[in-house]
């Protein structure tokens, strides 16, 4: 059942993938660029300070455009390693958040962000039903002000918290 429910959705992925893709052959062409190196951060989500320190970030952001030069959607793609390091204890996890993701702009002005694999999140309430700072491994959408995820969630505070 599990096995079914993933073919469907990956041949369902690649279906809105491949119809998008053709309906955009008459745009321009989409342009690609390198996604600049992050700065290493310090968070206080979990009630300790944790540091996010940006490892490997080899990342390509390709932009697709309709024929007016009004962005379409934009897929972030390529690896991404970050140590998240709980600076109280040193306790410390290598994480790969290396997505993919894509970033739609419907014409009605409202985004869509919807990724899979392993991507890291935080600044996130209690209130809204996820951890502060997590990692999701699967696919999410972000959409409207709502956060939805199928596969598996870490709660990031407590792994670093043990």
């Amino acid at each position: 059942m599990q096995a079914n429910r993933r073919t469907a959705l990956a041949l369902g992925v690649a279906c809105v993938l491949v119809v998008t893709l053709v309906s955009l052959a008459s745009a321009a062409k989409p342009t690609r660029q390198l996604i600049p190196a992050s700065e290493d951060i310090v968070i206080g989500d979990c009630g300790f300070p944790v540091e996010i320190d940006f490892l490997r970030e080899k990342g390509t952001l390709t932009t697709f455009t309709d024929e007016s030069g009004a962005v379409v959607f934009e897929l972030t793609t390529g690896p991404f390693v970050v140590a998240v390091t709980n600076l109280e204890t040193g306790e410390s996890l290598r994480l790969n958040i290396s997505g993919p993701g894509m970033f739609r702009v419907e014409k009605d002005g409202t985004a869509t962000f919807t990724g899979a694999g392993p991507w890291l999140f935080f600044g996130f309430s209690p209130a809204e039903g996820f951890p502060t700072f997590f990692l999701t491994e699967g696919k999410f959408v972000f959409e409207d002000g709502t956060f939805t995820q199928v596969g598996r969630l870490v709660d990031l505070c407590a792994e670093l918290a043990a």
